[in-house]
């Protein structure tokens, strides 16, 4: 008899578990989420705050944080467009973390700074949004 309640108990349990770890599954071409939509603003908010030239500790600081928001943005990733997003991202990433290498090292940072405004910028289209007067909008960036 207790073998057949603690079975009773485990499989209870199991269930319950299972139905928490993930979401309902959503077809790959659905538009991106609200949800998601906030956690990319705030994955290239935190790129932006990224400050170059400041000192390694403080910068480490940042970058740290920037991996956060990305790792957090990654686990949310399931469609084909959230994952088209989350690649324009990691681009934008890749290209600052090249940009902080120059820095420590102390070289001219213009043509790095260049390519990360047109990372940014395909980020922003890639997720329909744009950044103005330091307020999400939506649409692609403009081009001015």
């Amino acid at each position: 008899m207790k073998i057949i309640f603690l079975s009773f108990v485990f499989a209870a349990g199991c269930s319950a578990a299972m139905a928490q770890l993930a979401p309902p599954p959503r077809p790959a071409n659905d538009p991106l989420s609200n949800t998601y939509v906030t956690a990319a603003e705030s994955t290239l908010d935190a790129a932006e705050a990224v400050d170059l030239g400041a000192a390694p500790a403080a910068l480490d600081s940042q970058m740290a944080n920037l991996k956060t928001t990305r790792t957090n943005l990654a686990s949310m990733a399931y469609t084909d467009n959230e994952k088209l997003v989350l690649s324009a991202i990691d681009s934008l990433m890749f290209t600052l973390t090249s940009c902080r290498i120059q820095a420590i090292d102390g070289t001219d940072l213009t043509a790095c700074k260049t390519h990360l405004l047109e990372y940014r910028h395909a980020a922003e289209e890639t997720l329909g949004k744009h950044k103005s007067e330091g307020t999400w909008k939506n649409g692609p960036p403009s081009t001015e």
